[in-house]
């Protein structure tokens, strides 16, 4: 047999692998995003703004969320160990959390639920870098929200 036509069985094969090897790379690529939305989140705070379209009058009103930890679990839901802070409120609470994945980006998809203290709330928040936005809705009234992440400094009297 003619060595040239061993080069023409190649594609049949050694095709039937090549979906196989790319799933792996992308599943190893999700994990690793998923590690680094992960590190990103855990002991850091979300400080920013957000708008009430039921207030158009008002400028928009700072807020901030303290994650303490923030863990994958499976099927795209997370964990997320938080302090919610707005205005003289501040609950801690562990949310249950759909991240949805644009390319590399993550969004946390919140639809219809229910915060302890706070409300029932639908949003979709968008993380980029350091930085998030997005819009939100809860209970006849919604608006958007944009902030920085910032990591929280170490306990000063743990040293």
């Amino acid at each position: 047999m003619n060595p040239r036509h061993l080069l023409l069985l190649a594609p049949l094969v050694f095709t039937p692998f090549l979906p196989r090897v790319a799933r792996a790379q992308d599943e190893a690529e999700q994990e690793a995003r998923e590690e680094a939305f992960a590190e990103l989140l855990t002991n850091a705070r979300l400080t920013g703004i957000f708008t009430d379209d039921s207030r158009p009058e008002l400028q928009p009103q700072r807020d901030s969320y303290t994650i303490t930890k923030a863990e994958c679990l499976e099927d795209g839901m997370w964990r997320i160990e938080s302090l919610i802070e707005y205005g003289e409120n501040k609950v801690k609470v562990p949310l249950f959390i759909r991240v949805k994945w644009a390319g590399d980006t993550p969004v946390m998809t919140l639809d219809n639920l229910e915060v302890p203290g706070l409300g029932t709330f639908t949003c979709r928040i968008l993380f980029h870098g350091r930085a998030y936005a997005g819009l939100w809705r809860g209970s006849g009234h919604g608006g958007a929200m944009s902030g920085v992440i910032e990591p929280l400094e170490a306990d000063k009297s743990a040293k």
